[in-house]
C-alpha cells in the first residue's frame, strides 16, 4: 500500500489510521452494530429508530444512537422527518449504502459455509449445492428492498 507522506497526510487529516482499504473500510464498519444496522436496512427494509430497537441483538439506545450517526458522517444513510409521520425521523440508504448489500452477501456466504448459523434449512441446503444461486437469491432481495425503499 501507498505509504507516502502524502497518503499519511490525507489519511490522518480524515481520522483514519492508514489508506489500507481494508483499514479505511473498517474505521467505519469497525463493529458488529454498524453492520447490523446495515443489515437491517438492507435486508429487512426497516427505517425508523424503533425498527431498529426490535432487531434480536438486542443493542441499545445510546449504541443505535451513535451507529446511525456514525454511518450518516460516512454517506451511507441519510437522516430526515418522515413527511407521514411529523414527529419521526426515518433513515435511507444512499447509493453507497446500498453498495453494502455486496459486502453483506459475502460475509452471509462465507459465514454460512464456514460455521453454523440462521440461515433457512432450505437456504442452507442452496448454500451447500450452489453457492452462485443463494448469492443471486441474496442479491435479488436486496434489489426488491431498494425497489420497495424507492416508493
Amino acid at each position: 500500500m501507498n505509504d507516502s507522506p502524502n497518503n499519511r497526510q490525507c489519511t490522518e487529516s480524515e481520522g483514519r489510521r492508514s489508506g489500507c482499504p481494508i483499514s479505511v473500510a473498517l474505521d467505519l464498519m469497525g463493529d458488529k452494530w454498524t453492520m447490523l444496522v446495515l443489515r437491517d436496512m438492507i435486508m429487512m427494509g426497516k427505517r425508523y429508530y424503533g425498527e431498529f430497537l426490535k432487531s434480536g441483538e438486542g443493542i441499545s439506545t445510546n449504541l443505535l444512537a451513535d451507529r446511525l450517526k456514525r454511518l450518516e458522517k460516512g454517506g451511507l444513510v441519510t437522516r430526515e422527518v418522515d413527511k407521514q409521520h411529523g414527529a419521526k425521523v426515518r433513515y435511507e440508504l444512499t447509493e453507497k449504502g446500498w453498495d453494502f448489500g455486496a459486502v453483506l452477501v459475502k460475509l452471509i456466504l462465507w459465514s454460512g459455509t464456514h460455521y453454523e448459523t440462521a440461515i433457512p434449512a432450505d437456504k442452507q441446503e442452496l448454500l451447500k449445492d450452489d453457492p452462485a444461486k443463494l448469492e443471486a437469491w441474496l442479491h435479488g432481495l436486496i434489489r426488491k428492498q431498494r425497489s420497495l425503499s424507492r416508493k
